[in-house]
Formats: C-alpha cells, structure tokens, sequence
C-alpha cells in the first residue's frame, strides 16, 4: 500500500512582493502544491494525507476565503483525488485552519467520495484498490476548550492537563482497531523529543505533546504527523513521521529541505523523502568592516546564496557607522543583485564606543569628522589630508550656521492618535484653546492624549521605556501626529509603531507656496530623529521642563496665567 504524506501548506498570503495585485510568495506556495499533485500523479497512491494547516491565518480567513478555498480545492485536493484512491484531509491548528473553510469545502465537495474531511477525533476504514486500510484521524487541539473545564492554572499545569487528555484520546480511539487490517495515524500534534524547525528540542510541559510510548501503544502501522515543518522520522518504535511543510515559510526554515514522504507498506515500512521548488532563505551577515566599505564604497557582499532569495541582513558595527548606514540603499543594492525579497536589516551588534570616545553637543564639525577618520580606520595620513580639505568648507558651513534657524514661540496645533494606549482614535485641536482645565477620573486618558502623545510623537520617551509600548493592547500597531508651530512655520511629527517594536518616523514641514506637506525626514529614524531635536532646539527632559506641563510638575512653569474654565474633554 502506497501513502503520499504531505501537510502544512499554509496557503494564503506570506510576507513578500506583489505583482499586479497578487502576492509572490502564495504564488511559490501553489508552485509547491502543484509538485505534490505532480507526484501524485505519477505514483497514483492508495492514500493522499494532508496532515493539517492547509490554510495560513485563521484570523483573516474571511478575507480571503474565496481565493483561498478556491486554490486549494482547484489547485490541490480535486488533482489528488483524481488521482489517489483516497485523500485524508485533517483540521489543524485553530490559529491556521478555520472552520468555516472546512465547511466550506464539505459543501463545494459533497460529490467527491472519496475526500475524507477530519475535523473531530476519528476513526475510520477506507477502501483502496490495495485492501482496507484504518485511518485513526487526531485533529489539532484548542486550547481554549481545556479552559473551560480548568480555568486558572498556569500555562505548564494546562500543557501537563492537554497532553494527558491528548495521549488518552489517542489511546482510546487505538481500542477500536482491527489488528488484522493495516492503521495509520494521523494527526497534527508536537511529538515529544521531536525537533523543532529552530534545532530545539520540545518537552512535555513545554507544549501539548504527543508521547512516544502513546503511539508505540496504538499498535499503528505508520504514523503521519503535521505541525513541526522540519521533515523528520521520529524517536520511536512505530514508523512515524513528520512531512513537515512543503515551503520555506521563515527564517527558522532556513537550510532545510522541504518537501513530502511517500511511504509503502509491505509487511514492514519503506519511506522515500521527495523534495519541492521551496524559496530559498538567506541570512546575509555584515562585519564592521562590510558596513564601512558599504557606507564610504555603496558596495556589500553577495554570496550565491542570496540569489532569488527571501534575504535578511544581520550586521554588526560600531555606533557611529549605525548612524551613517542606508538601510534602504542596502535594501536596494540586495535587490539588484539578485534577491527575491529582502524582508529585513537589523543589527545584530553595535559596539558602544568607549566613554572618553564619546561625542558631545560641544564637538563642532572637525571634531566630529576626526572622530569618524579615527573610528573607520582611515590611515593617519589621509585623515590629516581630509581634514586639511574639509577646513574651509567647515568654517563655511559655520559662518552660515544660523541663517535658517527658527527662532519664536512654539505653538501646539493638533494631536492625532490611532490605538494609542487606552484610545482606539482621538484627535484634539488646540487652535482655538487659549488655557483649558481637563477633567475627568483616573484612568480614561487625560494624561495619555495631552501629555504623553506629544512627548511620544517627538521622543518616544515616556512613562512607559519600552519600544512599542504605546500601542493599545489588542492592537498590532498605532500612530501619533503632531502638528505644531516654530518660528513662523508649521510643521508635523509623525511616528508610528508595530507592537514588535517596529517603526517609523517622519518630518513634514507645510509648504505654503505648494498648498502641501514637504518630507522633511532624514535617510533613517535616528537621523530624523536628531533632525527634529536640532529644529526643536532640545532634547526630551528640556521639552518637558519648558514647553510641556507635565502631571504634577507645573511648578517648574514660572510663568503667569489666567484660569480660563473650558468644557470638560472625555
């Protein structure tokens, strides 16, 4: 009896480029499929297992329901059974598979008798042109349904309650076996001692795991799972499996091969592993010493692998090369050089210049530019001609220093913010305030939207120290404008932030003339955000001890005024 053992599709839209409004990374996951049908085909097996996670997010299933139904039903499941005498469609995890789009695909494929859809623990004989063979289906778990019978324990305590009840299903359904007749599990679980895409090993308590005394103790044939996407035979007595998926869908998955088993069964268990047309992943790993030829040449190294890649930059350099690196020429240069994508460039470590090596607000340009000689390793000679040739144009830059600085009163315009801290959108405009009294209980915001927004927006050092932390619970992301007069002209801060802790920062300055907001942001956030500290003309602390009350430090504002009773702001 031969069995085509794939799962793990994960069909849906994967971080990556778009062409004509299509996603290229789904587009390698069809690809992936249609070697599977491909296989199939040639081999016509007895039995075609999907072992869970056909789909890719649960969460946004209904976005995508109809292509995602579609392509999987079109571009997969109708082939395989054209081609294999059954096919075993098994429910994943709840985070990947919904449902609905089960159900969906029971009602499009009530003629196709032979799909056998398991979405509850089962078991089940199906005919082939082989003999009978017994199917012991095993679904993926929600957690969230052990809750309601265990509510409270801690997360091990659940893990321990969920493999127990997990293992014992598995036991149970064994019962049910004829031992005369050929069985197969199949089931999408983590395997205790199996490893994880990452190299680590899972543990009981860790997670809820399938032991392998368990499946020793069914008295199976053949064992096929789905979750872990690294391929891999398992430490146990039964042949048991993991197909792992059929692409590269992280980083984790980098420098293993993907793909699908094909097993026979004849007395004992034979098991070929067949690959798939994966996208490649790629870490590129910068020295110190690639981030200042790309910094002072515009080149970087391009390893073979990088080619049609899905690539990610780590880098490691010192604190002043990390100012002056152009993540997004990088990005660019990668590009050109033949990488698919590039998701990502992020240092990986960035050495903190010694105390005595730092630079001050009281270093000038010359300082400035000795320092960045010294730290780039510049020959002692052609630094001291650098510096010759930079002089005049130093002082140059010096005698003019002050000619488009803005002097005058700083005037607040408006606050906008979308799921920041305890507000999913508010928007205040302070033209028409000349004082105003904000009251209201502890709690709804007052402080959040009049205090820390703007100090957020223009710093990002707040209550709360760490990156991200702004952004409402529940959300993945938030933003803060703030717009503001200086001198005589407007301009705006826009920050945004993932709650990961990526982000993004611009300086807008409004164009009169042009009727429109003109980009004012530097190459990079650090740089854009020393910009708008030399516009403001003071860091965070100064901000908040002379243009901004905060809570409980009005006593720093030696000025007078005259309480002026508004209406009340929720």
């Amino acid at each position: 009896m031969k069995i085509l053992h794939t799962g793990d599709i994960h069909l849906g839209d994967l971080a990556g480029p778009t062409k004509d409004g299509q996603n290229l990374r789904r587009e390698d996951t069809i690809r992936c499929m249609r070697e599977v049908y491909y296989r199939a085909f040639l081999e016509e097996p007895d039995v075609t297992i999907i072992a869970g996670d056909l789909f890719n997010r649960s969460r946004v299933w209904a976005d995508t329901a109809l292509e995602d139904v579609n392509d999987a039903l079109e571009q997969f499941i109708i082939p395989l059974c054209k081609c294999s005498d059954a096919v075993v469609l098994l429910f994943g995890t709840m985070n990947h598979d919904n449902p609905r789009a089960f159900e969906l695909i029971k009602r499009a494929t009530q003629d196709l008798k032979n799909l056998h859809i398991y979405t509850e623990p089962k078991v089940e004989e199906i005919t082939t042109s082989s003999g009978p063979v017994q199917i012991v289906a095993v679904p993926g778990f929600d957690k969230a349904r052990l809750r309601l019978f265990c509510p409270g324990v801690d997360k091990e305590t659940e893990n321990r309650n969920a493999t127990a009840l997990i293992n014992d299903i598995m036991l149970g359904l064994s019962t049910e076996l004829d031992k005369s007749k050929p069985s197969v599990l199949v089931a999408h679980y983590t395997v205790s001692g199996s490893e994880a895409d990452n190299g680590s090993t899972f543990l009981a308590g860790q997670d809820v795991v399938v032991l392998p005394a368990t499946i020793d103790a069914m008295g199976v044939d053949l064992a096929c799972f789905g979750h872990i996407h690294k391929p891999q035979r398992l430490v146990c007595q039964t042949p048991a499996f993991y197909c792992g998926s059929v692409n590269q869908l992280t980083f984790n998955d980098e420098g293993t091969e993907h793909g699908f088993y094909i097993h026979t069964i004849d007395g004992q268990v034979s098991s070929e592993f067949a690959g798939t047309p994966e996208r490649k992943h790629f870490t590129l790993r910068l020295s110190p010493e690639d981030v200042s030829a790309f910094i002072t040449g515009g080149v970087a190294p391009t390893p073979d692998g990088i080619s049609d890649a899905v690539v990610r930059v780590r880098y490691s350099c010192t604190a002043e090369q990390d100012k002056a690196f152009n993540r997004a020429e990088l990005q660019k240069y990668l590009m050109q050089a033949g990488a698919f994508y590039v998701a990502e460039v992020m240092p990986e470590d960035v050495e903190e210049l010694d105390a005595k090596d730092q630079l001050t607000e009281h270093d000038g340009p010359a300082e400035c530019l000795a320092r960045w000689l010294e730290t780039n390793g510049v020959e002692p000679d052609k630094a001291a001609r650098l510096e010759e040739l930079a002089a005049p144009i130093i002082k140059q830059a010096d005698d003019g220093r002050g000619d488009n600085k803005h002097t005058g009163a700083f005037f607040p315009r408006s606050i906008e913010v979308k799921n920041y801290r305890s507000y999913t959108a508010a928007t205040f405009d302070f033209e028409p305030v000349h004082m105003a009294m904000v009251n209201g209980p502890n709690g709804v915001g007052k402080s959040s939207l009049f205090m820390d927004a703007l100090a957020d927006c223009l710093y990002e050092q707040t209550r709360k120290e760490d990156i991200g932390g702004w952004v409402r619970d529940g959300t993945k992301s938030g933003s803060i404008t703030f717009t503001f007069g200086l001198g005589g002209q407007d301009y705006r801060v826009i920050r945004t932030r993932t709650k990961s802790g990526r982000g993004t920062l611009a300086l807008q300055r409004w164009d009169a003339e042009g009727q429109a907001w003109a980009d004012e942001s530097d190459t990079t956030m650090k740089l854009t955000q020393a910009r708008i500290e030399r516009l403001l003309g003071m860091d965070c602390t100064t901000f908040c001890s002379i243009a901004l009350i905060r809570q409980d430090a009005y006593g720093l504002f030696p000025v007078s005024y005259t309480h002026l009773t508004l209406p009340t702001i929720a």
